[in-house]
C-alpha cells in the first residue's frame, strides 16, 4: 500500500510539473494559478488591475477598454461589479475584426481586456498592441483562450485561459491566470491562494481540475490545432468563390462568412446542415457585428 502511494504520488508530482512547465512556455509568463473557470480568472484579473492603478492614483476614475465584437459577454458585467463606472466602459473601435490601433493610442493609465484571437477568428495584431499599451501605461488582460499554442498568447500583464468545453484546451472545467512574480503578489491580495504540491490554485479550484486530462489536453493541443486549421482551410476553399470570408488566409480557428441577404443565410445554414458543421448566427458580440455565419470550428471534437 505505501508502495502504491509513493508511486502515485511520483506519478502525480510529474503530471503537475509538466503542466504547469507547459503553460509558462505557452505565456512566457513565470507563475500560473489554476481557477475553476476563465470567468474567476477575468475577474481576478480585473480586480487586480483595477487596485494596481488605483495605488498609483487613487484620485482617478479608471477608464476600462474592451474590444467592440469578438470578445467575451463577462468582461463589461465583472468590470461594473467591480466598481467601475459605466460611462468609463469604453468599446474599442475595430477593423476587419482586430482592433483599431490609432484608436487604442488616445487612452492612457487604464485597463484593457481582449481576446488575442477575437470570435475565435481572427489574430489582433498583439506586439503592437503591447507596445502601445507599454507606452501609455495600459493594463492589458490577455484572453488567450483561442490563441493559446501562438504567439498572441504571450504578450500581456496578464493572461487568462478557459479550459471549458468547446475550447482548444477542453477539460470540461477550469482555466487559469499566467502572469509574473511582481502582478502574482497583487493577485495573492484579491484572492485566496492555495498551493498543493507545487501548484497554486484559487480555493474553489483546487479539487475541481481534472489533471490528467489537462496533461492530455496539453500535449495533444498542437495536433488539434492543425487538424481545426486543415478543416478550416478546406471550408473556406469551398466558400471563397461565392461567398465573403470575413476572417480570410490563414487566420483563426472558426470560419466567419458574410451573408447579404435572408437568401444567403439559409444556403449557408444548409451547407452546415448537409456538412455537419455547428453554426452561429451573427450579429453577436462574440463574434461578429456582421450579419455572418460563424462556422465553430472549435466545438468539433478533434480528439
Amino acid at each position: 500500500m505505501k508502495y502504491r502511494k509513493l508511486l502515485n504520488l511520483i506519478k502525480n508530482t510529474g503530471c503537475m510539473n509538466y503542466i504547469i512547465s507547459e503553460i509558462k512556455k505557452l505565456t512566457g509568463k513565470n507563475e500560473v494559478i489554476l481557477t475553476k473557470r476563465c470567468n474567476e480568472s477575468i475577474k481576478i484579473a480585473i480586480k487586480t488591475c483595477i487596485s494596481i492603478l488605483k495605488n498609483k492614483n487613487k484620485d482617478k476614475n479608471i477608464v476600462f477598454l474592451m474590444q467592440e465584437e469578438g470578445g467575451w459577454i463577462t468582461y463589461e458585467q465583472f468590470a461594473k461589479k467591480s466598481g467601475i463606472l459605466k460611462e468609463n466602459i469604453i468599446r474599442l473601435k475595430m477593423h476587419k475584426g482586430k482592433i483599431d490601433l490609432n484608436n487604442l493610442k488616445k487612452y492612457s493609465f487604464c485597463i484593457l481586456i481582449m481576446h488575442s484571437m477575437p470570435g475565435y477568428s481572427y489574430e489582433e495584431n498583439m506586439k503592437d498592441i503591447m507596445d502601445i499599451c507599454t507606452n501609455n501605461k495600459i493594463l492589458l488582460i490577455n484572453d488567450c483562450s483561442g490563441s493559446i499554442n501562438t504567439e498572441k498568447a504571450k504578450y500581456g500583464n496578464i493572461t487568462v485561459c478557459s479550459f471549458g468545453k468547446d475550447k482548444p484546451i477542453n477539460c470540461g472545467t477550469g482555466g487559469f491566470i499566467a502572469t509574473n512574480s511582481e502582478v502574482k503578489e497583487e493577485i495573492k491580495i484579491q484572492t485566496n491562494i492555495i498551493e498543493k504540491e507545487n501548484i497554486l490554485y484559487t480555493k474553489e479550484a483546487v479539487d475541481l481540475i481534472d489533471l490528467d486530462k489537462l496533461k492530455e489536453q496539453l500535449k495533444n493541443l498542437k495536433n488539434k490545432l492543425i487538424n481545426w486549421e486543415a478543416i478550416s482551410q478546406k471550408i473556406k476553399k469551398e466558400l471563397k468563390q461565392k461567398y465573403t470570408i470575413l476572417n480570410e488566409g490563414k487566420q483563426g480557428i472558426n470560419v466567419l462568412i458574410e451573408f447579404k441577404n435572408l437568401n444567403e443565410r439559409e444556403t449557408l445554414i444548409k451547407y452546415c446542415e448537409d456538412n455537419k458543421l455547428q453554426y452561429t448566427i451573427c450579429p453577436r458580440y462574440i463574434r461578429t457585428n456582421k450579419n455572418a455565419i460563424s462556422i465553430e470550428i472549435k466545438r468539433m471534437q478533434a480528439f
